[in-house]
């Protein structure tokens, strides 16, 4: 790699928020903060952990994984934003073991 490529500044967005228990109101609020973050000219957005859901069942947030990955990927790409979602409940390691409850 080029020390042109490692050496490029970029500009980062650090989204704060307050999530609660509403998922969709969650993923709006950050939709909204990203959608801010591109218009303001951030190339990467980093939203907080449990940005999708505090004080939820996070087992029952973990089913919806899948969906959420998929929300942030679409979210990245309709913005040109390369995003890093804090973090995300699953219900199995990235090896497709289950995770056992009550963790995520």
């Amino acid at each position: 790699m080029s020390n042109d490529v490692l050496n490029k500044a970029i500009q980062v967005a650090a989204v704060q928020m307050t999530s609660g228990t509403d998922t969709d109101a969650n993923l709006a609020a950050a939709g909204d903060a990203l959608a801010r973050a591109a218009e303001g000219g951030a190339e990467l957005a980093v939203l907080p952990e449990n940005f999708a859901g505090y004080g939820v069942d996070y087992r029952a947030l973990g089913e919806r994984h899948e969906a959420l990955c998929q929300w942030l990927g679409e979210r990245a790409r309709a913005l040109g934003l390369w995003v890093l979602g804090g973090s995300l409940p699953a219900l199995t390691r990235p090896d497709g073991s289950p995770v056992p409850a009550p963790r995520v």
